[in-house]
């Protein structure tokens, strides 16, 4: 099977690259999205199996990306992870409940952390291998 694609939206562009280095290490299929403007332009091209969102971004934030990629057909039943600096747990369960998002990260996070929310989403949604572990890499 096929490795997923995720796009991965977020304004921290050196979050971005090291998101990006360790999903590639594990074969995913990544893209990068500095805003959720961006991510809504490039979502369309190629629809990603899964979206690591960052809530707290200028322009469109996580949370107006996330309805507007619910409220459109072919986006709708795409996962989502919220990675976020926010660890407050109440407004991380609003999050995740208003975006209907199937999982979340707290920044600074333990990219082994991720690689695991990751699988257990995909694996929930079929799309994963629950046989293949995450590949350990150097940070």
């Amino acid at each position: 099977m096929a490795k997923a694609k995720i796009l991965i939206v977020d304004d921290n562009q050196f979050i971005c690259k090291l998101i990006e280095s360790r999903l590639k290490a594990n074969d995913y299929q990544v893209k990068i999205a500095l805003s959720g403007e961006e991510a809504f332009k490039v979502i369309f091209d190629d629809i990603p199996d899964l979206v690591l969102l960052d809530i707290t971004m200028p322009g469109m934030d996580g949370f107006e990306f996330g309805r507007k990629l619910r409220s459109t057909l072919a986006t709708r039943d795409v996962a989502i992870i919220m990675v976020t600096a926010q660890s407050q747990h109440s407004s991380v369960v609003k999050a995740m409940s208003e975006l209907n998002a199937q999982g979340y990260v707290v920044k600074p996070f333990k990219p082994e952390d991720l690689l695991g929310e990751i699988q257990k989403v995909l694996m929930k949604n079929g799309q994963e291998n629950e046989k293949q572990k995450p590949k350990e890499g150097k940070e």
